[in-house]
């Protein structure tokens, strides 16, 4: 069986060999090329796979043992000749092109073309630019054969290029042409006369073969030809050529934005001309690049606009593809509390804050201890209450803490006070405003009417609680960039112009900047912001107390001060499909209605919880 596997593989002709080893286990191929050299063979353990090495013409042995050798080389094998013995080997040297996915071109094989009429290193600058990435083209001079390694789509691309090289009596030569403008396809069309024109002439026709990934065009013909190929992409290949080349595609996106989209294409793009956008210029934005493509947008489909080669195209798709991904939301929850200092030291109720996931404990202490804790900084992270929901999302243990409940019940007579607890969903990176307050009117100056009476301006501003929350989802945790104002009304001040009397709102600012990393799911307190008030408190004699001088004599005057320090209560929670967002909502809704419940057992007035408070904004996906 052997003996007839060896008159198949390795065909003596003459007083040469023809290879035609196809998808043979390498172990048997090594057998057969020691066979004909009359040696032993010894093949390693670790050497397995098969081997494809056909030779067009037939070699002598000694041929066909160097060829034997680079075909194993190229799967990452050396073959060491001893004298007597043949050995297989692996070496870290060789390059495993069988560990390529087949996916990238198909199998890889090794092919060995022998030349009759050309020289054998004259070819390779033809045929390389059709060789893959991982392919490889050499030269056995003493055979005048070109050995070839790569994908079988290649390598057959290859073989008709040498086809036509190595014909009788040809005058013909290989030129790569380089394109600037227009396309190697393009070029064909426009190059399809001058073949027609080569048979007539030289009875033989001029071979083009496009390289769409190079822009390069490879032509075979001969020298007389090939002055006329020039000359036609000299006047041919210019940007009047690629414009005419061009048509319009539209391009719809489905979650990026087609306005920050048109940013990212105007960064990526050098010596780009861009239109729309300045002034009050109703003209929609437009890109136009140094080869002639423009990019438009168009808002109300939310899309973009090509007017390109199909090149061009195609790689601005790619780009697209990769940008136009749905992104995570953020679901963020806060609660802003106030805290004063006189009331604080004023109460004597007890209470205590426990945390799952560390943080702080207040056991049996009274409220002087909490607010002491928060005022130097030992600010509590993690969940604020034993009582609570605890919802699994995508495998995530999320626990939702009744700080609500908590701060409501502590509001009356002990110093907290919940300035606002609103909740908003908001996508991964992209800012988020929470504003909660009133228009006050503030005088800006005074006008008089014909008849010289004074009329006073006013301004409208918004007074009140601003939020600005970024976040920036990074594995498990949630960066939160936070920049909050608080403004408030502390007094009023009483002027007179012309005998008529205006009122100046007085007003408090806080501020507070930060930039924190919480845990999906868990809250963070942020603190700190002091503000100190003073308040006046008059008592006096009805009539007896405004009189000058005596008057004092029958009046109290008192100023108390005091201080309140703001903090906020953030829980992000990370939201991937509508499934997630649906189950964090109905876990909210779920501490709505106990907070509604536990607020009812008590005599103190009922917390006020509205639908309102949870947001969700199915429209993001």
């Amino acid at each position: 069986m052997r003996r007839l596997l060896a008159l198949l593989l390795v065909q003596l002709v003459f007083a040469g060999v023809l290879l035609n080893f196809d998808e043979v286990e390498i172990k048997v191929a090594a057998e057969q090329i020691a066979r004909l050299l009359g040696k032993n063979v010894v093949v390693d353990p670790r050497v397995r796979g098969k081997i494809t090495l056909i030779s067009v013409k037939e070699v002598s042995p000694k041929e066909a043992f160097e060829l034997f050798s680079q075909a194993l080389a190229a799967q990452g094998y050396a073959v060491i000749d001893e004298g007597k013995v043949i050995k297989v080997v692996p070496t870290a040297q060789g390059v495993a092109f069988t560990r390529l996915k087949s996916g990238e071109g198909g199998e890889f094989v090794t092919m060995v073309f022998k030349l009759k009429r050309v020289n054998a290193s004259q070819t390779l600058s033809a045929i390389r630019p059709f060789l893959s990435p991982y392919g490889k083209a050499t030269v056995h001079a003493p055979s005048n054969a070109v050995i070839v390694t790569d994908f079988a789509d290649s390598v057959e691309k290859v073989k008709e290029i040498l086809a036509l090289l190595d014909r009788p009596s040809s005058a013909g030569q290989v030129r790569v042409y380089e394109l600037k403008f227009v396309s190697p396809s393009y070029a064909l069309k426009l190059l399809s006369p001058v073949s027609t024109l080569s048979t007539k002439r030289y009875g033989e026709p001029a071979v083009f073969s496009a390289v769409e990934e190079l822009n390069k065009l490879v032509v075979y013909a001969r020298p007389e030809v090939h002055e006329v190929v020039k000359r036609v992409l000299e006047e041919l290949d210019t940007p009047e050529a690629a414009q005419a080349e061009r048509s319009f595609y539209i391009l719809p996106l489905s979650y990026i934005s087609a306005e920050e989209l048109y940013e990212s294409l105007k960064s990526l793009f050098q010596g780009v001309k861009t239109t729309g956008k300045k002034g009050r210029s109703k003209t929609a934005p437009s890109i136009t690049t140094e080869s002639g493509m423009r990019i438009g947008i168009d808002k109300r489909t939310n899309a973009l606009i090509l007017f390109a080669t199909r090149q061009e195209y195609e790689a601005v798709k790619r780009f697209v593809e990769k940008l136009d991904v749905r992104r995570k939301q953020v679901l963020i929850t806060a609660t802003v509390v106030e805290a004063s200092a006189k009331k604080v030291l004023e109460s004597g109720v007890r209470w205590q804050i426990l945390g799952t996931q560390g943080g702080a404990a207040f056991k049996g202490s009274s409220l002087q201890d909490v607010y002491n804790a928060f005022k130097s900084g030992q600010l509590v992270i993690g969940a604020f209450s034993t009582s609570g929901t605890t919802v699994n999302v995508a495998g995530v243990e999320l626990f939702f803490p009744d700080l609500v409940f908590l701060f409501s019940l502590l509001e009356t007579g002990t110093g907290f006070r919940v300035v606002s607890n609103p909740k908003v969903l908001t996508l991964d990176n992209q800012p988020a405003l929470i504003k909660v307050g009133q228009v006050v009117p503030f005088p800006t100056g005074i006008k008089y009417d014909v008849n010289g009476n004074p009329i006073i301006t006013y301004d409208y501003k918004d007074v009140g609680l601003k939020l600005n929350i970024t976040p920036r989802i990074t594995g498990s945790t949630v960066r939160l960039v936070i920049d909050l104002t608080l403004q408030e009304i502390t007094g009023y001040l009483t002027n007179q112009v012309a005998g008529v009397n205006y009122t100046v709102p007085i007003t408090s600012n806080r501020e507070l900047n930060s930039d924190v990393v919480v845990e999906n799911g868990q809250t963070v307190v942020i603190g700190g912001l002091i503000s100190r008030k003073t308040l006046k408190t008059v008592e006096k004699v009805p009539g007896l107390g405004d009189v000058p001088l005596v008057g004092r004599l029958f009046r109290y005057d008192r100023d108390e001060n005091d201080r309140t320090s703001l903090f906020i209560f953030l829980t992000p929670f990370v939201v991937s499909s509508p499934e997630e967002l649906s189950k964090i909502t109905q876990a909210h809704q779920e501490l709505a209605r106990k907070l509604v419940e536990l607020s009812k057992k008590r005599e103190e007035p009922q917390v006020e919880v509205e639908d309102d408070d949870f947001f969700e904004d199915e429209e993001l996906f």
